[in-house]
């Protein structure tokens, strides 16, 4: 008997060349799209524009679709907490939770309850049995490895997880979309990191309530100017701050508490907290791993320690720029994922001079 594979799809060429390559492996495939976004003609991820797409695909390779609506937990999971982070100062990364409890969360949970074996996703990472765990690891794309926005994935899902696009390039992937005439929307854009703000994320906080809360900015202590509330900065932002001292100034620090913005050079930092761990493998100790701050930063050495039951202490062997609270970082070794958590206390580097 075949195995069952739901494949999470949105339409565009990577989900659909998963589909294409399970498919001809012989699996019973099953296309799943869910909707975030209750607005129509937007052509981002998750929206209800985005069914269609996936349905013609679907009706290309004559494999059935279902539609699961998630508006409202995607709403009190990604939505909400991502204009929440912003108030209390933070650079959010909704990707992340929106893997967790939306893709590889709701979605796996309605999938395996209606009979797969397994869950496709065409994400650029695969997954390894090391030592009886699973563990994610990095995509042979380099540019394309999107195991970092797995890393906070309940460990529980990953045995049921496929990602047949593990180990090809980009490139690759096109051309078995192309060579099989997959229906593909031609303004179909790649995935925007926040699928659900238009534009400027300062003008959604503002529909969702969030209003001006003028507070201070300062250098080396001392008032510069007025801003219009810390939700619309985040750390690291050169533009738009209204002040010139005659050389490049960055944000440094955010105080949502006390309403304070500080001013100076662009902030970098080798020492920082994490909470929340995320932990896949009973080996991730205290003790020397490769970090990760963010999507697309370099992984660098570095040393963490356990200094209460929910918090880590990370010390980078250099210092990283702009490691923001409200990302997240990322424990590798051996290009596999074993943990993740979200930074919160952040030690700046001492400046120069400014």
């Amino acid at each position: 008997m075949k195995k069952t594979v739901f494949v999470g799809m949105s339409g565009g060429i990577d989900s659909s060349a998963t589909v294409k390559l399970l498919v001809d492996q012989g699996y019973q495939v099953i296309g799943l799209t869910f909707v975030g976004l209750g607005e129509t003609g937007s052509r981002k991820c998750c929206s209800v524009d985005e069914i269609q797409s996936a349905k013609n695909v679907c009706a290309a390779l004559e494999i059935e679709h279902k539609i699961l609506d998630l508006k409202e937990l995607f709403k009190a999971k990604v939505r909400n907490p991502f204009v929440q982070s912003y108030i209390n100062g933070e650079t959010p990364n909704p990707c992340m939770l929106c893997n967790r409890h939306i893709k590889f969360g709701a979605l796996v949970e309605y999938a395996l309850g209606e009979g797969a074996d397994f869950v496709a996703m065409g994400h650029y990472c695969g997954i390894d049995n090391v030592d009886g765990e699973y563990l994610f690891r990095t995509g042979r794309d380099v540019e394309k490895d999107q195991s970092y926005f797995l890393a906070m994935i309940q460990p529980d899902v990953l045995e049921f997880l496929k990602f047949p696009l593990a180990d090809m390039k980009k490139s690759e992937v096109r051309q078995i979309v192309a060579q099989a005439g997959i229906p593909i929307r031609s303004d179909k854009q790649e995935s925007q990191d926040i699928c659900f703000v238009p534009d400027n994320y300062r003008d959604y906080l503002r529909t969702e309530g969030v209003d001006t809360n003028e507070g201070t900015m300062l250098i080396n202590e001392k008032p510069v100017a007025r801003h219009d509330g810390v939700a619309f900065y985040s750390l690291g932002q050169r533009r738009g701050l209204g002040v010139s001292v005659g050389k490049k100034i960055f944000i440094r620090s955010i105080d949502a508490k006390k309403n304070i913005i500080v001013l100076g050079e662009k902030p970098s930092s080798r020492e920082f907290t994490v909470s929340g761990m995320n932990i896949f493998s009973r080996k991730f100790k205290d003790g020397p791993w490769l970090i990760q701050t963010r999507y697309r930063s370099t992984r660098v050495p570095g040393v963490v320690n356990r200094i209460s039951d929910d918090e880590w202490k990370v010390f980078l062997d250099t210092p990283q720029e702009i490691v923001s609270p409200g990302q997240y970082a990322v424990f590798y070794r051996d290009d596999h994922v074993y943990a993740g958590g979200k930074i919160k206390k952040v030690v700046l580097a001492e400046e120069n001079g400014c």
